[in-house]
């Protein structure tokens, strides 16, 4: 009687089970089906929580990788475009007064402080995988830099200056080797820039642009030459701004250790103006957030003061990764 009554709970228990598996396999949504299957195995749900998680954490590394090979359009993500920096002293021992574009000085211009504040936000979002083959992107990117008379409390603290700069651009990585180094980057964008501003103070102007990246070791080179579109003469806000700007710039970074060193060039072997540049040296304090100081000497830090000679020297932080 024991070994019927034993036999019987198999059956019924055989019969049970294959009932569930039938029912299983008739659920039409994926989703709904795995459920099923994962209670009839007993599987443990945070067991699935884990592994969600864990995919969603590689999903945001995959993101953020600076290669941008695998970037998905549906991810819209914000990534590091140019350097994103707060720089609480930036000192310019030789500032002129806030001037038009005739060079002249305002009745109610302050007097503008030697040290201000200033700093800049950068990023890109990918629109479009695989625009023009393999490993390609369209990116949209904005920048916005601003000097912030933040201790000139006379004259209430005032932003002396802001330039937007919003640019739209196709991506595409390579692996090309050129005269010892790779060609690892090409890119082919349109750019806008101005400082929001109106009449004679009002400065602005467009640009299509390439940029090639090339890398060797721990040395990094930028070429980024670039072609401005003409405006017409009454709506041109300052038509001599090329002379000063030049047509490319030349960037190059090199790590060391946990040091980066950067330079930028701008205006080479120019007929008019001499050479602009910018010297910059990072390092981490911690995951996130890395010392920076920066000595910049030439024409268009900032575009109201595209066609006067500055001398900067500043202090501050980087936030999050821009060179990986």
């Amino acid at each position: 009687m024991f070994r019927f009554l034993m036999l019987f709970i198999v059956f019924y228990s055989s019969m049970s089970v294959a009932s569930e598996v039938e029912q299983c396999k008739k659920l039409q949504q994926a989703k709904a089906r795995l459920a099923c299957y994962d209670k009839y195995h007993k599987y443990q749900q945070v067991v699935v929580a884990d592994a969600e998680k864990t995919l969603r954490a590689n999903k945001v590394v995959k993101s953020n990788n600076s290669n941008a090979n695998e970037l998905s359009r549906n991810d819209f993500v914000m990534l590091a475009h140019r350097q994103s920096y707060f720089m609480p002293f930036s000192y310019t021992p030789t500032r002129r007064p806030l001037t038009n574009i005739a060079g002249e000085v305002a009745n109610d211009t302050p007097n503008l402080d030697d040290i201000e504040v200033k700093f800049q936000l950068s990023f890109k979002m990918n629109l479009w995988d695989e625009i023009v083959g393999e490993n390609s992107q369209l990116m949209a990117a904005y920048t916005q830099k601003s000097f912030w008379q933040m201790y000139n409390s006379d004259f209430s603290s005032v932003f002396r200056e802001t330039n937007y700069e919003p640019e739209i651009f196709i991506n595409k990585q390579l692996n090309l080797d050129v005269l010892g180094f790779n060609l690892r980057n090409a890119s082919l964008g349109l750019v806008h820039q101005s400082n929001g501003r109106s009449s004679l103070f009002s400065r602005s102007w467009n640009r299509i642009y390439a940029n090639f990246i090339f890398q060797r070791d721990n040395l990094a080179v930028s070429i980024k030459p670039w072609q401005r579109i003409n405006e017409s003469f009454e709506e041109d806000d300052n038509p001599d701004l090329e002379d000063y700007m030049g047509k490319y710039e030349v960037g190059m970074l090199y790590k060391w250790k946990k040091n980066e060193f950067t330079v930028l060039f701008r205006n080479l072997a120019a007929n008019k103006h001499s050479t602009s540049y910018q010297l910059g040296w990072q390092f981490p304090l911690n995951k996130d957030v890395n010392f920076y100081a920066e000595y910049f000497n030439g024409y268009g830090e900032s575009l109201i003061d595209y066609n006067y000679r500055n001398e900067t020297f500043g202090l501050g932080i980087t936030v999050g990764k821009w060179v990986k």
